[in-house]
């Protein structure tokens, strides 16, 4: 995603966490980086805090308290001898798009 700079940089960031994002949406702002117009940042996570920075950070959602409740089920069935089954469970992570990863030009109107 190049939104019209040409100075030679990553398309995009995706961060292990939305912490890290967040970081680097500050470095990129430290450093005159236009996020989302120059590079693009994205996260993992989707804390509250994700929506409050400037700009509002793209970041992967996940059910947090559900992997939670998931693993205690599993840990409960264990260890009254239930038996867990194959241990494997999928969790399916949602994509939210926001500020930090729209080119200029792209966003939508107010």
């Amino acid at each position: 995603m190049r939104c019209g700079n040409s100075t030679p940089r990553p398309d995009a960031i995706f961060a292990a966490n939305d912490a890290m994002a967040i970081g680097c949406l500050r470095a990129c702002a430290d450093a005159g980086v236009d996020v989302p117009g120059e590079v693009a940042v994205a996260g993992f996570d989707d804390i509250p805090l994700a929506r409050l920075v400037h700009p509002a950070l793209t970041t992967m959602q996940v059910d947090i308290a559900g992997l939670g409740a998931s693993a205690l089920r599993l840990l409960v069935q264990s260890r009254e001898g239930a038996g867990a089954g194959d241990g494997i469970r999928s969790i399916v992570p949602q994509l939210v798009i926001r500020g930090s990863s729209q080119c200029a030009g792209s966003r939508p109107g107010p």
